[in-house]
């Protein structure tokens, strides 16, 4: 059974009208779901043309349109599928594209996407993607349809209608501007920012509200470096969700004129819902400023689930460790400057591109990493869990993998399906695979085999990104060159085991619906695992694992009715 505490999934919302199952009624027998036909539930799905594989050799191509498509993002929506985003040249110029998946990968567009803005870009550069509270899309990007390059966003609904017109919305004043970003509110208003176009270099963030209309005015809110003692150049980082309809925003400082060749440094603040800076009268809280970070690193972070942030990013100079800084909603820093080491580094080994969760309920930070030699010819995964600013997992950090001669990359940390983390990463430069493994709270990897695949394809691969999704699977989705020159595919897997394939979750009669016909099997299936094994050959018992947490009981019955009334 899940604890409230140790549940990563609790904040998730089931859609609007959904039934959710309450514990106390879980002991219910299940005689109790025999109700249902009287309801007359009609609830049939079309047939299914795609939807994840089992076999990850195949995995599921979200575009096989020609050309490339790139840097694909998802993002999980409520009712356990998500959407997918990537930018497509295969009708020249790199548009940009979205797709809308259901809980078991079954797209809901056409083949290859919806097309959200024909674009005449003959490069990418990173672009923005949220979901509000309504299943809605938010798309931002580099839009150079009005004549020259801008920022543009738009709203999608989920039946793939641009609620913000077929042009979106274009931000005045963001001429040139680049790598914009998306935060979506409490109050389902959204923040745009973006790093400006202009000497030295500023960020703006604009405040639109359900219909697109500029909450900021015209100019936005612009973020500047102090003309004492030099202006510097600033770029945006990452923006997240603060308490209420404040928004936080994390960006770059460099120390000289020139991003490349000077020192660059991590700065944040909070923004409340008419532009004004909240933290620290108004003065931007130092994140990072001991020696430098990467060029071209734009660290993300995650909210504490309070109205604060956790910020793991990687230094680029002294000891090359992984650190992370949390800061209350109150702008409070809880760690010491510059943050506290997720890893003490042996001599020669370096620790490079963070990622991180953060559990609101213990209050537990989860990150995970790529550590390499110093010379990086060897590479190989590690993880470490922060309580109460102290490594909980050894000074070292906890090997996932270890050093070897595939290059480990693109890791990327998804919250656990009881409590710890899972990690995902892209094993090797060239023919690639995409791997996976989970942590307990201890350290423990609890999946069998331990280490998995989640793309056995060797192909090339780039950019992998991921999610975790109601109820308990982590969403993966990357470029892949198995055919050509880049594809936008996805994978799924289960938390509980690792397992990828479909979750048909509720059609126990295996019939391609889900309708009041599948509750007699559920009751079997919950009863009797051999009987339904015999009644229903082929079928998957682990259909009736409603609340996915790898055992059919008792405790799936109400979310299966909950699945019936509000699919």
């Amino acid at each position: 059974m899940l604890s409230s505490r140790s549940n990563p999934f609790r904040n998730f919302r089931a859609p609007a009208g959904t039934l959710l199952p309450a514990r106390s009624a879980a002991a219910r027998l299940p005689r109790a779901v025999f109700v249902l036909p009287l309801l007359a539930v009609s609830l049939a799905l079309p047939t299914v043309v795609a939807e994840y594989p089992t076999d990850v050799a195949v995995n599921l191509a979200v575009s096989d349109d020609a050309l490339e498509q790139t840097q694909s993002k998802v993002r999980a929506t409520a009712d356990g599928g998500c959407y997918i985003s990537w930018y497509s040249n295969a009708l020249g110029g790199y548009d940009m594209y979205l797709q809308r998946l259901k809980r078991n990968g079954v797209p809901q567009w056409a083949d290859n996407g919806l097309r959200i803005a024909d674009l005449a870009h003959t490069s990418t550069q990173d672009y923005g993607i949220a979901v509000d509270s309504g299943g809605h899309a938010l798309l931002t990007y580099r839009d150079d349809r009005p004549g020259t390059s801008q920022v543009g966003v738009n709203r999608i609904a989920p039946d793939g209608t641009l609620l913000w017109g077929a042009g979106g919305v274009v931000l005045p004043g963001s001429l040139n501007g680049n790598r914009p970003i998306v935060s979506v509110l409490d109050d389902d208003t959204v923040v745009v920012g973006y790093t400006a176009a202009t000497t030295p270099a500023t960020i703006v963030l604009h405040r639109l509200d359900s219909d697109g209309t500029l909450l900021w005015g015209a100019g936005g809110i612009v973020i500047a470096d102090p003309a004492a003692p030099t202006s510097r150049p600033l770029q945006l980082s990452d923006l997240q969700p603060g308490v209420g309809t404040t928004v936080i925003a994390l960006w770059v400082r460099c120390t000289g004129a020139n991003c490349v060749t000077s020192n660059k440094h991590l700065y944040a603040q909070m923004f409340d819902e008419t532009g004004g800076a909240s933290w620290n009268s108004g003065v931007p809280v130092e994140v990072f400023t001991a020696n430098s970070i990467q060029t071209a690193y734009f660290p993300t972070f995650i909210s504490d689930g309070a109205g604060g942030a956790v910020i793991p990013f990687y230094e680029n100079g002294g000891t090359r460790r992984v650190r992370v800084q949390h800061f209350e909603a109150d702008g409070t820093p809880l760690y010491p400057t510059n943050g506290i080491e997720a890893s003490l580094q042996e001599s020669g080994k370096i620790a490079l591109s963070p990622s991180g969760i953060h559990d609101p309920a213990s209050g537990d930070t989860y990150v995970a990493w790529t550590e390499a030699n110093s010379g990086q010819s060897q590479w190989g995964v590690f993880a470490q869990r922060l309580s109460g600013g102290a490594r909980q997992w050894g000074n070292g950090g906890l090997e996932v993998v270890g050093l070897s001669g595939n290059q480990s990359s693109f890791v990327r940390v998804v919250p656990g399906r009881s409590g710890g983390m899972a990690t995902f990463w892209i094993d090797r430069s060239g023919s690639a695979k995409i791997i996976g493994a989970a942590l307990d709270e201890s350290g423990t990897l609890i999946w069998s085999p331990a280490v998995q695949d989640y793309c056995s394809t060797l192909s090339g691969k780039a950019r992998l990104d991921a999610a975790a999704a109601w109820p308990g699977q982590a969403l993966l989705t990357w470029g892949d060159s198995r055919f050509d020159f880049r594809d936008a595919y996805a994978q799924n897997a289960r938390l509980c085991d690792g397992r990828p394939g479909a979750l048909n979750l509720g059609d126990l009669n295996c019939d391609g619906l889900l309708n009041n016909f599948d509750i007699d099997p559920f009751v079997l299936a919950i009863l009797d695992g051999a009987a339904y094994s015999a009644a229903y050959p082929g079928c998957d018992r682990e259909r009736a694992d409603i609340n996915a947490d790898c055992a059919v009981n008792n405790f799936d019955i109400d979310p299966f009715v909950a699945l019936l009334l509000g699919q």
